[in-house]
């Protein structure tokens, strides 16, 4: 757990550290060896996310294997929940906030057919 705490501390460290170089970096040029660390940091910060990734990935993978492969509550409770975040309950069309699914489809196939045609005449024109 104290491993943890050091690398969440030093990650959020060198984020700073790079936030601060492109600051720097947007009001003058930057001397060899200022871009010299600037790179070091940004290598640095790089390694910790790549390795935060693949502890993720290794956690992800033991988390499926001892809960089960597909059909299990897990898999489907997994899925329920990206369709729950990934559902549209409702678009502003408007003044009127419109909910119902059906109007929602036809709201946006109008929408996109719309904009296919004005892109459909830029390209025209062009």
């Amino acid at each position: 757990m104290q491993r943890k705490g050091t690398e969440n501390r030093k990650f959020g460290e060198l984020e700073e550290e790079c936030a601060a170089w492109d600051s720097i970096s947007e009001t003058r040029v930057l001397s060899e060896e200022e871009r010299l660390l600037w790179g070091y940091a940004k290598n640095d910060l790089f390694r910790l996310e790549e390795e935060r990734r693949v502890d993720l990935a290794q956690k992800s993978r033991s988390r499926w294997a001892a809960l089960g492969d597909d059909n299990t509550a897990y898999f489907h409770g997994y899925l329920k929940h990206r369709a729950v975040s990934n559902r549209i309950n409702g678009i502003q069309v408007g003044n009127e906030w419109v909910s119902e699914p059906e109007q929602i489809k036809e709201h946006a196939r109008r929408f996109f057919e719309i904009l296919a045609a004005i892109d459909s005449a830029m390209s025209v024109a062009a």
